[in-house]
């Protein structure tokens, strides 16, 4: 991992993504486009062994599920954003926002398995209290990160929120090219009303479905 991919993810790194993403060694004769080719190779690899690790799913448009285990979700959403820097060469996550959230004691703390259905159907237009009077909204900010890395992960670089503005239980969220961001980032409104989008809607908790 080069130094400025640590700076971006705050990692060390032993990550299973910084083992998969480790430089290739370079060989005479080999051709650019072979170089892409078994570059691209290496990221798929990753990106699968990423979402094996962690058993996400995807559960349809805008809905995951995973389990961290012992992964502490600040742990995974780095994993995930040395992914995004080393394959796309942009991250996943806004860095500042990253660096924020490493910070705060929910990001350290262990979660179990869960879902999340991160684009409401039918939420758009209407209020926080509209939208909590149907059981939305429910979403704590960190599980919302961690749910938007891991559609990312499982989609290989998809939108959970489809490009809107979010609500949490507590501000909302919101991604653009910089990355996933609180919607106090510079532009998000701006970046969403620019596309024709109606903010914010809703993101609802999930259970996983039945056996």
């Amino acid at each position: 991992m080069t130094q400025q991919s640590a700076v971006l993810t705050g990692r060390g790194d032993n990550s299973l993504a910084g083992q998969c993403l480790s430089p290739m060694p370079a060989a005479e004769g080999v051709s650019a486009a072979e170089v892409q080719t078994a570059r691209d190779a290496v990221m798929e690899k990753c990106r699968g062994a990423l979402v094996e690790k962690f058993g996400v799913v995807f559960l349809g448009e805008g809905k995951v599920m995973l389990s961290l285990n012992k992964t502490l979700p600040i742990e995974f959403i780095r994993e995930v954003q040395e992914l995004a820097l080393a394959r796309d060469g942009r991250p996943a996550i806004f860095p500042q926002s990253l660096e924020r959230w490493a910070k705060e004691e929910a990001f350290n703390t262990r979660r179990c398995q869960f879902g999340v259905d991160g684009n409401v159907k039918d939420s758009t237009g209407k209020t926080d209290a509209e939208q909590r009077a149907k059981g939305w909204n429910d979403v704590a900010p960190c599980d919302l990160v961690v749910a938007y890395a891991a559609y990312w992960l499982v989609t290989s670089g998809g939108d959970l929120f489809g490009g809107n503005v979010v609500r949490s239980s507590d501000g909302a969220l919101a991604a653009d090219p910089a990355g996933l961001c609180a919607n106090t980032c510079p532009d998000a409104d701006r970046s969403a009303r620019a596309n024709g989008r109606v903010i914010p809607i809703a993101a609802s908790k999930m259970l996983p479905p039945a056996p």
